[in-house]
């Protein structure tokens, strides 16, 4: 249990504390405020890793949470409603407890990568960045991954040329 739902937890029975007829909205039998907060603090708390989809998915769940549930977009998932990119996403089967956990606990969104093909050239080469920051040429299977950033700062003649990286 997260200290967020801690508190949330401790905020719900003392609201709820409050609708039981007694000394101090509390039955003198029942379980004091002080020892139910004393059991809150003594769950165990865990550590939510943090999340990271695409930004597909982010979108997805930011639009369809405000209007639905988790079960409702499940079944849309399962139902392949959506495009060949959503879809293909969703074959990988831990994909559906990595959407899950997002929904309930909250994600970032992977920032989306590129290859650059050297351009004009008649074999396919890609860069790379060298040590001393110079871009050279590679094949595609050693070919470095850029965000949209490094590309405009390496490649800003011809960022066009760039190529998404499948996830």
């Amino acid at each position: 249990m997260t200290p967020e739902e801690k508190a949330k937890l401790k905020a719900k029975a003392c609201k709820e504390s409050q609708s039981i007829p007694g000394i101090g909205g509390v039955y003198e039998d029942m379980i004091s405020m002080y020892d139910l907060y004393q059991i809150i603090d003594d769950m165990p708390e865990i550590e939510l890793e943090e999340i990271e989809v695409p930004s597909f998915i982010g979108r997805y769940i930011q639009k369809t949470k405000a209007n639905r549930n988790l079960k409702w977009a499940m079944q849309d998932i399962l139902n392949d409603l959506h495009d060949d990119e959503f879809n293909a996403w969703f074959e990988n089967d831990s994909n559906f407890e990595v959407f899950a956990k997002a929904w309930m606990y909250g994600y970032t969104e992977k920032e989306q990568l590129y290859i650059m093909p050297v351009p004009y050239t008649e074999e396919a080469y890609y860069f790379e960045i060298n040590l001393i920051g110079v871009p050279k040429p590679t094949k595609k299977w050693e070919a470095q991954k850029f965000t949209l950033e490094e590309i405009d700062k390496y490649f800003p003649k011809i960022k066009e040329f760039s190529e998404k990286v499948e996830e």
